[in-house]
């Protein structure tokens, strides 16, 4: 396999984890994917549980946060991209936030996050980015132990201008624009009672 897990399916027939701790983000989510009519969404408010029972089970898609009470969605996101935890590794992940600072944004692409959005999120906004998703044939590349989405580290790398070599997340990137993927259609936007904002995606 080296594509995620649901290349080409649709929507209607996924099984969604959504792991957040935050009870109104979890109702929002849950009231959205059920607005889609995804097939199934099972709710975690702790990363250990639910790495856990997907291990066991995994999902078509996981959602998740960038803050966790007890760890961060770029975390979970980063641990279920070792190989050891095949056929895991291959899911697609999406990562939502309040917050869509450069840094935060990156985190969540290198960590292996195929989406990351900016909450509060419409559910018009977050159809078309899963079915975007749903349609996303960039490659898994192992490296080292790890998945790693095709061509996130040179976008990420050439948007810092250093062409073909990411920097640490520790380095000074203020000012620099976030990574965007050029064929990607940008008319869509979050609701943000204080102006649209983008949501972003490599």
């Amino acid at each position: 396999m080296d594509r995620h897990f649901s290349y080409g399916r649709d929507i209607e027939s996924l099984d969604v984890a959504l792991v957040d701790d935050a009870i109104g983000v979890v109702r929002i989510m849950r009231s959205i994917l059920s607005g889609l009519g995804v097939a199934r969404v099972r709710t975690f408010a702790e990363p250990k549980l639910a790495l856990q029972c997907l291990l066991g089970e995994p999902p078509d898609l996981l959602v998740t946060n960038t803050r966790l009470s007890r760890s961060s969605g770029c975390r979970l996101v980063r641990m279920i991209r070792h190989q050891s935890l095949t056929p895991l590794c291959f899911v697609p992940a999406v990562i939502v936030s309040g917050h869509a600072r450069r840094r935060t944004v990156e985190e969540a692409f290198l960590s292996g996050a195929h989406q990351f959005l900016v909450l509060p999120l419409s559910p018009k906004a977050f159809g078309h980015r899963v079915e975007w998703l749903l349609r996303d044939d960039r490659k898994l590349l192992l490296e080292g132990e790890r998945y790693v989405i095709e061509g996130v580290d040179e976008i990420v790398a050439a948007s810092r201008g250093v062409p073909g070599r990411p920097r640490g997340l520790g380095d000074d990137t203020a000012g620099a624009p976030v990574p965007e993927a050029p064929a990607l259609p940008m008319d869509i936007f979050s609701a943000d009672p204080g102006g649209a904002k983008p949501v972003w995606e490599i």
